[in-house]
């Protein structure tokens, strides 16, 4: 899934075929000793330990070549407890049919085209949408706009990774001139900052950055980055990405989820769902590849509530 040995036709079909292979051998490890157990299922959530953070269970292939997505939509949880805490409230509110979710869709970086397009997309869908794009959009702005608060956040923007230090990862904003000097200002939205916020009522967070659930990983602690920082300020959900992303592949699952989600009464998982195979289905038809390599569809993970 190395953005950076992905940049030809060739490199990428070759890749395509230890996708398939890896695929295998993690569905016989993981998942074969207890496919009888799922027969009846139609969700999985994963609560993945160590480097099972890095793995992409939507990709897992099975022994005929399918993914584990046709069979499943997948979700991750952090620990069994907030698992069991999900599934025991029961007057939840339904998503779908989302006439009243207020979503914020931000996109601050015009070099990337495609996500300004995803944001304008998606704004579209809702009538109850506020989108705030373009070289203007500073940080204090953004933090002022989640000071209110929102449903849904869509933050179609350039992320930051910070290896070594995961707490200074951050979504790259514009700075404010009239604020030199001041660190909540300096068009770095950082993941210390992002986990003071009080997030709690918004229901989804959708980073469609790069690397967005990505980070340092913490022996007993789990990926500490951006992804994290959203749940620890409230949001029920996350949705983020685990590798560098293809802007255009990004902005077509994107706009797909939020159509299953919004429109079409889906729930989160299986909007994702629905939204992957709709990628899967466009590239086994593209003239250029014609083989649906989970490198443009399988970077996203849904984490947190499934509904």
């Amino acid at each position: 899934m190395n953005h950076d040995s992905l940049e030809t036709s060739r490199q990428i079909k070759r890749s395509f075929a230890k996708t398939v292979s890896l695929g295998k051998r993690f569905y016989e490890y993981l998942i074969e000793p207890i496919e009888n157990y799922l027969s009846d299922g139609e969700l999985v959530y994963f609560i993945p330990d160590e480097t099972l953070n890095y793995l992409p269970f939507a990709a897992i292939a099975t022994s005929d070549s399918t993914y584990l997505i046709e069979d499943f939509a997948i979700a991750t949880a952090q620990s069994a407890e907030i698992l069991r805490t999900f599934l025991q409230r029961k007057n939840h509110e339904k998503s779908g049919f989302a006439d009243s979710k207020k979503l914020l869709a931000i996109a601050a970086n015009d070099f990337l085209v495609y996500a300004t397009e995803e944001a304008k997309a998606v704004a579209n869908l809702q009538p109850k949408s506020e989108i705030l794009s373009g070289s203007n959009i500073t940080e204090s702005m953004v933090r002022k706009k989640l000071s209110k608060p929102y449903s849904v956040l869509l933050f179609s923007n350039y992320g930051k990774i910070d290896a070594r230090k995961p707490a200074y990862s951050a979504l790259v904003f514009n700075k404010d001139p009239n604020s030199e000097g001041e660190p909540e200002n300096d068009g770095l939205f950082m993941v210390h900052e992002i986990q003071k916020m009080n997030l709690s009522s918004t229901d989804l967070v959708f980073l469609s950055a790069c690397e967005s659930a990505s980070g340092q990983l913490y022996r007993g602690e789990g990926i500490v980055g951006m992804q994290r920082a959203f749940l620890i300020a409230g949001a029920n959900s996350v949705i983020a990405n685990l590798w560098k992303i293809d802007d255009k592949a990004a902005k077509d699952l994107t706009v797909s989820f939020f159509e299953n989600w919004l429109n079409f009464g889906h729930d989160k998982a299986e909007a994702l769902r629905q939204a992957q195979l709709n990628m899967i289905n466009l590239l086994k038809n593209n003239p250029i590849y014609d083989f649906p390599h989970p490198y443009f569809w399988a970077a996203a993970t849904l984490t947190g509530l499934y509904y």
